[in-house]
């Protein structure tokens, strides 16, 4: 039920209104054949939420590397690897 009432609600939804909340990157106009990116998106900010990211998850990384047997070290150490490298 819920999801019936969730497709309802988003087949009504208008997408092209300058006045809901969500922000898409592209504003492509009807009558235009140019589309505008719109994303604010710098250097600074990346490393902003990189920084908020690894002080949010460092407690859980180096818990999970914590381990008691070599074999569970080695496969924590590739999850943490794998982790940091995305």
């Amino acid at each position: 039920v819920a999801i019936l009432v969730f497709f309802v609600v988003a087949s009504e939804a208008n997408l092209q209104n300058d006045t809901i909340d969500i922000e898409f990157t592209w504003k492509c106009p009807r009558d235009s054949e140019w589309c505008d990116n719109k994303a604010d998106l710098t250097k600074a900010g990346w490393f902003i939420f990189s920084m908020l990211m690894i002080a949010f998850l460092a407690k859980d990384m180096i818990n999970g590397c914590k381990s008691s047997s070599l074999m569970r070290l080695i496969d924590n150490a590739f999850v943490c690897l794998i982790i940091l490298a995305q």
